[in-house]
């Protein structure tokens, strides 16, 4: 199969490459720029990836006219790209115009171009979020939204995620586009390339020891190569089509992280007192990263994954080890000290 992989710089989208030419197709990738390939090609062969079936290809999000170039002769498309900010950008606007309008453009494209489905990444932050109350807890499945319209419980990133699924959903359900989306939950394990994204920042804080102590707040996780397989059998696989599919493996707390690396790393130190939650919202005015986080506080949201896999076979890799693989990974880059 020939396959389109957005984003194929990103932390999912190169393990989404690695998984489908292991899995013996055909793989064209797209990047905002062409200076990356000898990058993303030395950390596919590093990885032991056939690159002699790897196309790399420049497309920008809102430049739909590169898109047309790019599906044209795929099979299917795997639509990873999407804006993930660190932090609270200053303009939400333009973070959800370009993860909508850059979905619809893909979207668009592979269906003039003939493509026969397309497989998108959305998050559990499309799912288990915009709640009041005691409604914040509990455990969300595959028929769960976000409000995005309950400030008080979504960040901007969450906001993007469901407003570009939702869009994605509506196009498909007028056009006839097969469509299937993936909604994982925080993404950890070995990155392959030395790029980081919000969710390997939380293992690299630990990692550098850096915070007073840890926030009370834990997220469901899972390890990035189980979710970008997925993607791929999701493409593969017809009964995966017209779904929405989550993808997630364990819940688990940051204290919880810092034990599991102390005890793989029992020579580095690592915060080990518990910040009470008006000290996470006080600190989180000198620590800017920490304000997209604060909806988590006093909140316990679980995914029920059980028809992933059950229906679609899909078994996660063990947790702890995405954990310290990514630990470890962090290390050899020379990111983590």
């Amino acid at each position: 199969m020939n396959i389109l992989i957005t984003g194929i710089h990103g932390f999912l989208g190169s393990h989404t490459a690695k998984a489908a030419l292991e899995r013996g197709h055909t793989v064209r990738g797209s990047l905002r720029s062409l200076e990356r390939e000898p990058l993303i090609r030395t950390a596919l062969n590093l990885s032991e990836a056939d690159n002699d079936r790897l196309e790399l290809v420049r497309a920008d999000l809102l430049d739909p006219l590169a898109w047309n170039d790019a599906c044209r002769g795929m099979d299917g498309v795997i639509h990873t790209a999407s804006p993930f900010p660190e932090r609270n950008p200053p303009s939400e606007l333009e973070l959800i115009r370009t993860a909508r309008q850059g979905s619809l453009n893909v979207l668009q494209a592979a269906h003039q171009s003939g493509v026969a489905k397309v497989v998108l990444t959305s998050s559990t932050g499309a799912v288990a979020y915009g709640r009041l109350g005691k409604g914040r807890s509990g455990v969300f499945g595959p028929d769960d939204w976000t409000d995005p319209e309950v400030k008080a419980d979504t960040n901007a990133y969450y906001r993007s995620k469901t407003l570009a699924e939702r869009a994605a959903w509506e196009w498909a359900e007028d056009s006839g586009l097969e469509l299937t989306t993936i909604c994982p939950g925080a993404l950890l394990g070995p990155p392959l390339l030395p790029s980081l994204s919000a969710s390997l920042n939380l293992v690299l804080k630990l990692m550098k020891n850096a915070g007073p102590a840890l926030p009370n707040i834990g997220y469901d996780a899972v390890d990035v190569r189980s979710v970008a397989e997925l993607h791929v059998v999701a493409l593969e696989r017809q009964e995966a089509a017209g779904r929405r599919w989550l993808a997630t493996s364990d819940y688990v707390r940051f204290e919880d992280l810092a034990q599991i690396l102390r005890l793989h790393f029992p020579n580095r130190r690592f915060p080990k007192s518990v910040l009470p939650d008006w000290g996470v919202r006080l600190f989180s005015h000198f620590e800017p990263t920490l304000k997209p986080i604060l909806i988590e506080l006093g909140a316990e949201r679980r995914m029920d994954c059980a028809q992933t896999r059950t229906e679609l076979g899909w078994a996660p890799r063990p947790l702890n080890k995405a954990i310290t693989d990514c630990a470890n990974a962090l290390v050899v880059m020379g990111l983590a000290g």
